[in-house]
């Protein structure tokens, strides 16, 4: 027994020892670490959710909301870190409207530990917009029609709101008065439930006077609709708000008829017979609208109505008749009524007279080109028209080019007949009808500069009715070029003898060459023979007094030999006046040239000297150009041009044009060129197309007195712009700025020729009859005084 208790013992202490041995022993130790083999995941803690009231404008950038809201933190046995943040608007329930501003958006952060574990939390932001908003109601209106410029409400909102507003018209109409019933929808499309009705807001009497439809303001709290804090109706924003305006329109009528004025007194008689199918146009001014009908087989009282809305800018109305010739003659086709004591019921009443022969085709031609450039494309243009009152048929032009021009093309077919001349056929031409075409032509290069080119159109048929037709005298100049002489020569070609003497006149350059009485019996000549010196030669006789073609004749030689340079004068041709032979041929006498104002007048003829010196009673054609210097196509162009008191209005012919036009004239003298529908390039996308001219001839009054000066400047309208101004045209009347004074000298067979007397600023002397040598002049004041 002691001996097992001695060997239990024992083994115990054996144990303790090697326990303590072992111990005592230097011993390496690996231990364990805890982020190798980690599967724990990181730990994170979000910022505080957050609730934002009012209108708030959501900004998604990270570092933007962690300085707003703060950011999330991570936590981990061993270390991990917030590595990435995500904004999330729509999914897993989250609804954030981003153009409303509302509703909860989530900030997702995500940490990470070292050994890549990952774990989420989350942040939610939810907004709750300001639902208030105001809207300003517009009072009834008692004004002109027109939809765009009627006030509308005016909506103001917090900015969490995206507000929505239409109207509709409800109109009703009673004699000369319109009413116009306008419901205003308003939406909030934020909130905006079509299932949740709409708030009807009834009209306010806000200044107590006992009438409802004065302008108001509502405002909306979130809760209720109030004006001037008083609840006029609660609802949610869900709905929609409808407020009901009442526009009673001011408009004017016009109503008349367009007549055939048989006696030509500008009245309607009885028997004068209302035209079917012409247009007449009412136009505001300044707004422009217009609107346009065709006068109607049943023109008992009236056979045109128009009924024209107005702008709130409207001062003016103006009314014609659309025509592209001068229909109304003397008489007026243009009416403007001043809108400052218009009331809703205004009726204005205005008849129409036409002027035309009943019995025959009167056709008229222009030709008319806006410049003619040395080798280089140019354009003509031709226009025609019926001043008859019967259609005239199978009508035709034919077109004789100035030698020195080409054909190239035109805008109709033609055929050639030789020698530089073509024929374009044309068919039948309804009365009161234009139209025109264009030829495309080259001016030669062997032209000398500023030499003048010469091209005739001529219309056929050109025969007049009887009872139109002038049977006394009618006396022709002409003048041509034979090698080396030029050829004048006065020829009646009327239906009597002259009974009485007049008076033909020579220039040779600007010195008168002769001037003397004439008398020619029917199918009787007078010729005359000059040197072919290579100065102009114009040729200018009288006409017997009511002649339908005008009081002079007139025939002009440019060109023709050479002068002591090799040359011939230029420039001096376009000092006089052209031929009218018949209304149905028409002549185009311009010198090439180069470049011009691109917005100009000129004349024809220009006249002599500083003051364009002018005979009584010589036509004048006028050449209006424009172009679209703009940044944008014109739509429309018009040309307004008011006449000089001593031409006659009722002479007025509208002639060749770049593009169709109608043509009108008001009471005060003003002519109207309308190009509508023009589209007229700039001329930075189109410099050749950006161009525009239009002509018109006119005469003079009758027997103006010397000195009277006849002045005249047109404006040009691109659109709606302020008008570009033409330069100013005139000329001086004078019966005797061509005459040549002789003086005895004390040189025998010498004779002085001074030019022009009397003179402005430049005179000429012409000494003739002596051999050159030298010689002296001298000249004395009418005191005997040496002056030069």
């Amino acid at each position: 027994m002691k001996k097992e208790i001695l060997s239990s013992l024992t083994k115990q202490f054996l144990f303790l020892v090697f326990m303590m041995c072992l111990f005592s022993l230097p011993v390496q130790v690996f231990a364990q670490d805890p982020c190798v083999n980690d599967t724990e995941p990181p730990g994170c803690t979000p910022p505080a959710s957050v609730v934002l009231n009012g209108c708030y404008f959501s900004n998604f950038d990270p570092v933007y909301l962690q300085a707003q809201y703060g950011s999330a933190t991570a936590t981990d046995n061993c270390t991990a870190t917030i590595t990435n943040e995500i904004v999330i608007l729509n999914g897993l329930g989250t609804i954030y409207d981003s153009i409303c501003h509302k509703g909860t958006y989530r900030r997702v952060f995500v940490a990470t530990d070292l050994a890549g574990n990952t774990t989420s939390c989350t942040q939610n932001i939810t907004v709750n917009p300001n639902l208030g908003f105001s809207v300003d109601f517009p009072a009834d209106e008692f004004d002109y029609c027109n939809n765009s410029d009627f006030s509308q409400p005016q909506v103001q909102s917090t900015g969490c709101q995206t507000m929505g507003m239409a109207y509709s018209d409800q109109v009703f109409t009673q004699g000369d008065t319109t009413r116009i019933e306008r419901t205003w929808t308003i939406i909030n499309w934020c909130q905006y439930n079509p299932n949740s009705g709409t708030v009807v807001i009834p009209r306010q009497d806000t200044n107590a006077d006992g009438n409802t439809g004065d302008a108001f303001t509502l405002v909306y709290d979130g809760a209720n609709m109030l004006y001037n804090s008083m609840v006029i109706a609660s609802g949610t924003p869900d709905k929609s708000i409808s407020y009901t305006q009442i526009i009673k329109c001011l408009s004017v009528e016009i109503r008349g008829t367009v007549f055939f004025d048989t006696n030509e007194d500008c009245d309607r008689d009885n028997g004068e017979i209302p035209l079917q199918g012409w247009k007449v146009r009412a136009e505001s001014i300044p707004s422009g609208r217009e609107v346009t009908v065709s006068t109607g087989s049943n023109g008992t009282i009236y056979n045109y109505i128009i009924r024209l809305d107005l702008a709130l800018t409207d001062t003016a109305v103006r009314v014609y008749v659309l025509s592209s010739v001068n229909v109304g003659q003397t008489c007026i086709s243009e009416y403007i009524y001043d809108l400052s004591n218009l009331s809703s019921n205004t009726v204005y009443v205005n008849d129409y007279p036409v002027y035309f022969n009943e019995d025959c085709p009167v056709l008229t031609v222009d030709i008319g080109s806006p410049d003619l450039t040395r080798c280089f494309n140019n354009y003509y243009f031709v226009s025609y028209a019926n001043y008859g009152g019967v259609t005239a048929t199978n009508a035709y032009v034919d077109v004789t080019l100035d030698p020195l021009i080409s054909y190239v093309g035109s805008s109709i077919p033609q055929t050639s007949l030789g020698n530089n001349q073509y024929r374009f056929q044309l068919g039948n031409i309804a009365t009161a009808t234009q139209s025109g075409f264009s030829i495309n032509v080259l001016v030669s290069c062997d032209a000398t500069l500023g030499q003048l080119h010469c091209t005739e159109a001529h219309i056929y048929p050109d025969s007049t009715c009887d009872d139109m037709a002038w049977q006394g005298p009618i006396i022709v100049a002409s003048a041509t070029c034979d090698g080396d002489s030029v050829k004048l020569k006065l020829q009646n070609v009327g239906q009597e003898d002259m009974t009485q003497e007049l008076e033909f006149l020579i220039v040779e350059d600007v010195i008168m060459y002769r001037n003397d009485p004439f008398q020619l019996d029917k199918n009787e000549s007078l010729y005359f023979t000059m040197p072919a010196n290579g100065n102009t030669w114009h040729l200018n006789a009288e006409q017997v007094i009511g002649n339908p073609l005008g009081s002079y004749t007139y025939a002009t030689v440019e060109g023709c030999g050479t002068n002591a340079q090799g040359g011939f004068t230029t420039g001096v041709a376009g000092l006089f006046a052209s031929s009218t032979t018949s209304f149905s041929i028409d002549t185009d006498c311009q010198p090439n040239g180069g470049s011009f104002d691109p917005n100009d007048k000129q004349a024809a003829p220009i006249g002599y000297g500083a003051s364009h010196f002018m005979f009584p009673n010589t036509d004048l054609e006028y050449l209006i150009r424009f172009q679209n210097t703009g940044t944008d196509t014109a739509f429309t162009v018009v040309i307004e041009d008011k006449l000089s008191a001593h031409l006659a209005r009722g002479s007025v012919r509208p002639g060749a044009s770049s593009h169709p036009y109608s043509f009108s004239m008001d009471n005060t003298g003003i002519m109207r060129f309308r190009f509508d529908q023009i589209m007229l390039p700039d001329s930075t996308t189109n410099l050749a197309g950006s161009n525009g001219f239009v002509t018109y001839k006119v005469a003079q009054n009758p027997d103006l007195a010397d000195n009277t000066v006849i002045e005249n400047t047109a404006a040009i309208y691109f659109d709606y712009n302020e008008p570009v101004i033409t330069n100013m045209t005139f000329h001086t009347i004078r019966r005797d700025f061509m005459t040549v004074k002789t003086i005895e000298t004390t040189w025998p067979g010498a004779s002085v020729h001074v030019f022009p007397n009397p003179a402005q600023d430049l005179i000429f002397f012409k000494v003739e009859g002596i051999d050159q040598s030298d010689w002296n002049l001298e000249i004395f004041d009418a005191m005997g005084r040496s002056v030069l």
